[in-house]
């Protein structure tokens, strides 16, 4: 779905994707990891996967209209009862 909106939008039309942390594999996952965690190792879960591809494109596509927006801990500490 993501290379069909890619290749069928209009020209001048931006596309931003919503990524998210599991882009940097859920088997190596570290607390408070930054950006340049990205790319140590490539996800196996499909989800993950995917997510890692669509930013991987993004990123040497040097198309300004795609955007690509890594949402990471932004909820903030897991509370348990």
């Amino acid at each position: 779905m993501f290379f069909n909106l890619c290749k069928f939008k209009f020209k001048k039309s931006k596309l931003i994707n919503l990524g998210s942390g599991s882009e940097y594999s859920r088997d190596y996952w570290v607390s408070n990891m930054n950006e340049s965690y990205f790319d140590n190792h490539i996800p196996h879960a499909s989800h993950s996967f995917s997510k890692y591809i669509m930013s991987k494109y993004i990123a040497a596509s040097n198309d300004e209209t795609l955007l690509h927006l890594r949402i990471i801990g932004i909820l903030g500490p897991i509370v348990k009862d």
